[in-house]
């Protein structure tokens, strides 16, 4: 059993298998259903965690039955409930909380919204793919918005997904700014959607506002939502009273109302996309080094000319003179960072660090530890020579996204 597409179980699985042993004999077991749940997750199996073990039945299926059939008539069911035994339908009892704080205000689901809407939302816009497993609907977001910031503001999502606070944002007249980790959410997700809003191509949401409207001339304490739910209560009287036709016509055409859906945004605006690149520390052998580009390179090369040494790279160092070894670093230098060099620094050596950016505390540091060293920051001038051979390479790669037919 697998929650659907899109879902994840939303209790620890300790306790699934405690419930689920109310019933009959259940056990861990390595199943090898890494391709299942990665279509469950919406992702390739090489990137689902292996070896997790599924809940599977300890015992005969007929006698786990029996057990779970007798367990069902005994009452007084645990949290985890089997609505029907047949079709294997697992409900989770909900309680009342005892306590908390009383809520203030209510926003209803039929104004923001739910989860449910949301992944509609997404689906519409992703069709072929599996939706988030819970997205937040535009209005939703839109309120959030409405409340804490006004037009022009800037709204920051670090957890960009779906681009769903984007989008909204967007839409309403915020500047944002979006982060997401993965770059196939951002070339699958991400990225499309803010392109549509920004061509004036996704029409779900926020884009358009319907409202009801009264098409007769209702009565002075009737609203257009009223007289649509005694439109929608009369209909299903009629189908237990026999009411007078015509006494039905009247009041239906005394109480006639309509949608009426306005279009808010038409798109416009552009977005600018940021690719970060690496980070200055990788992973090896589960020890954090210094990653190569950070150390080598044509800041290296052009700081050890002006040093007067050779440049020489080896690991992390790129020149040594004497019992001195040279760091160059593109990067700020903390006590992390001091950490590693001293890790990969021999014995009785000692090492000049030049960095673009430097932490004080980092500088106080390292003399501390190995006495005669020192962290210094690279001269403007080497770096502004360094940064104009660079800029087409920066760590950060910009790509502009106007509106279709736009000058660029």
């Amino acid at each position: 059993m697998y929650p659907t597409p899109g879902r994840c179980w939303g209790k620890a699985q300790s306790w699934f298998l405690e419930q689920m042993n109310e019933y009959a004999k259940y056990e861990l077991r390595d199943i090898g259903d890494e391709e299942r749940r990665a279509t469950i997750c919406g992702t390739t199996p090489e990137l689902v965690k292996p070896g997790v073990p599924a809940i599977m039945l300890a015992e005969p299926l007929e006698d786990a039955a029996k057990a779970a059939r007798a367990r069902y008539k005994a009452g007084s069911w645990p949290e985890l409930v089997f609505l029907d035994l047949d079709k294997e339908r697992i409900q989770r009892k909900k309680h009342l909380a005892d306590e908390g704080r009383v809520p203030e205000t209510l926003w209803f689901a039929s104004d923001v919204g739910g989860s449910l809407r949301g992944k509609n939302q997404v689906r519409d816009l992703f069709p072929d793919l599996h939706a988030f497993a819970t997205p937040k609907p535009e209005e939703l977001l839109q309120r959030v918005i409405h409340i804490g910031s006004n037009p022009g503001d800037i709204v920051l999502d670090c957890y960009g997904g779906s681009g769903t606070t984007a989008a909204v944002a967007h839409k309403m007249g915020r500047r944002w700014v979006t982060v997401e980790l993965l770059p196939a959410t951002v070339a699958t997700y991400t990225k499309p959607r803010l392109t549509r809003v920004v061509n004036g191509d996704e029409p779900g949401g926020i884009t358009t506002s319907t409202e009801r409207l009264a098409d007769a001339d209702l009565p002075d304490d009737v609203t257009p939502d009223e007289a649509q739910e005694f439109n929608r209560l009369l209909t299903k009287v009629m189908k237990v009273v026999d009411v007078d036709k015509d006494a039905v016509k009247a009041l239906r055409n005394a109480t006639k109302t309509r949608s009426q859906t306005t279009t808010l945004w038409h798109g416009g605006g552009g977005f600018t996309h940021l690719e970060v690149g690496p980070s200055m520390f990788e992973s090896v052998a589960d020890i954090v080094v210094l990653a190569e580009w950070a150390t080598q390179g044509d800041l290296a090369r052009a700081m050890c000319a002006q040093l007067g040494v050779r440049y020489r790279p080896d690991g992390i160092f790129a020149a040594k003179r004497g019992q001195v070894r040279y760091v160059i670093l593109d990067g700020l230098v903390g006590h992390g960072t001091v950490a590693a060099i001293l890790d990969q620094l021999p014995e009785k050596q000692i090492v000049e660090v030049w960095a673009t950016q430097i932490d004080p505390d980092a500088e106080a540091a390292l003399r501390k530890a190995r006495k005669g060293s020192q962290l210094t920051k690279i001269p403007e001038a080497v770096l502004d020579t360094y940064r104009r051979r660079a800029a087409k390479t920066s760590p950060f790669t910009r790509r502009t996204q106007q509106p279709e037919g736009a000058d660029s």
